[in-house]
């Protein structure tokens, strides 16, 4: 079980400590504030006490939250105290301010509409403050949600609950409404279920090529695999079309002789390969008896045509002419 810490800080000087920790008598020594004078303030500038045994009951405080000491200052005796040092002992506590960009959902991308800065004490440092200020300034009841300069919500940690990560206006900071992080976010998963659509339908289009490469005595089935992945290149087409992944399939059927698409394709059993056109193997046998691929010796009895190819070749050269 985590133990419960809390942030106290009164000025510049910022501690935290063990729930076991909170009594008044080390409070005051970190603090040098007089122990019948203090008490500390939440978030909500609601002021907290101990109780008469000198401790301030974990109960009633929010694990992790920030609370500020307040209480009259210890007198030192020496050297005394001069007036510079007493002015400054009275300095309120340091404000910082940023800029909040409103959003608005244009194309799927944030785009800023206004822009708000507020100030803010360290005591607001949190999301939820922070959020509240956000309402504030803009004279706004409904709810709105701070993103990262992507659209990623900031939710409350400890890297959030500290001036250090709101101060830092070079780190842009958005303030979406609800209604619009919502249609937002939704666009976001339609947009990457889609793209996991297109990919799987690829991989399958990719996987029927391969098969059709490693057929070897399954020539047969040739006509069923190719028929397959014309209806699901055409049923996806626009994915086909982008240029790598036509790219990809092209080169299944790419001609080892003239490099143009194939028209009646050979197949090789030596190598295991569509190997090119039947007019452009023909000629090569004229020239010579080994495998245009692989070199294998006695290529005429190796060769033979693959039937069936003609549909998902047609589509093929239409694709590639657009």
């Amino acid at each position: 079980m985590d133990v419960e810490t809390f942030v106290l800080f009164r000025g510049g000087k910022r501690v935290t400590m063990n729930g076991s920790d909170m009594t008044v008598d080390k409070i005051c020594r970190i603090f040098q504030v007089t122990g019948n004078s203090l008490y500390i303030t939440d978030d909500m500038n609601t002021a907290i006490f101990p109780d008469p045994s000198g401790n301030f009951t974990t109960l009633s405080l929010q694990h992790r939250g920030h609370y500020e000491v307040h209480g009259d200052s210890e007198q030192v005796q020496s050297p005394p105290i001069h007036a510079s040092a007493t002015s400054r002992s009275n300095f309120p506590p340091r404000q910082f301010q940023r800029s909040v960009h409103i959003a608005e959902i244009v194309n799927d991308k944030l785009t800023a509409a206004r822009t708000v800065v507020i100030r803010f004490l360290e005591s607001d440092a949190t999301v939820e403050r922070m959020t509240v200020k956000v309402k504030e300034a803009l004279g706004c009841v409904e709810e709105i949600t701070l993103t990262d300069s992507q659209g990623n919500e900031i939710v409350d940690s400890e890297g959030t609950r500290s001036s250090s990560y709101w101060k830092q206006n070079s780190r842009k900071i958005y303030a979406i409404f609800e209604d619009d992080f919502v249609e937002f976010q939704n666009g976001r998963r339609q947009k990457t279920r889609r793209r996991s659509e297109e990919t799987g339908i690829l991989q399958e289009v990719l996987g029927k090529i391969d098969q059709l490469k490693q057929a070897t005595e399954t020539l047969q089935n040739a006509t069923e695999a190719i028929n397959l992945l014309s209806d699901l290149a055409k049923v996806k087409s626009t994915t086909a079309r982008q240029a790598e992944q036509l790219h990809l399939v092209m080169d299944a059927f790419c001609c080892h002789v003239c490099k143009s698409l194939m028209s009646k394709p050979m197949f090789s059993t030596c190598c295991q390969s569509l190997l090119g056109c039947q007019m452009c193997v023909e000629h090569w046998l004229l020239n010579t008896n080994y495998c245009l691929k692989c070199r294998a010796e006695d290529f005429e009895f190796k060769v033979h045509e693959v039937k069936g190819l003609s549909a998902v070749l047609a589509f093929l050269k239409e694709v590639h002419t657009e």
